[in-house]
């Protein structure tokens, strides 16, 4: 996976990515959101909270 482009704002963020199609979109996606949490939560252990995304992700392929 290649990360083209990236604008993050102040509530969400746009990426323009690039993968083989032996992938799916949705793996990618869930794999993007684990990582980071576990980043965030590796940077932020006082932080509690169950659930750190909101709603669905906006994906064109």
């Amino acid at each position: 996976m290649t990360i083209e482009k990236m604008e993050v704002v102040p509530d969400h963020v746009h990426m323009l990515i690039s993968f083989k199609p032996k992938y799916s979109a949705t793996n990618i996606v869930k794999a993007l959101k684990g990582g980071s949490t576990r980043i965030f939560l590796r940077n932020h252990p006082e932080i509690k909270q169950r659930q750190y995304w909101m709603g669905r992700p906006f994906v064109v392929t």
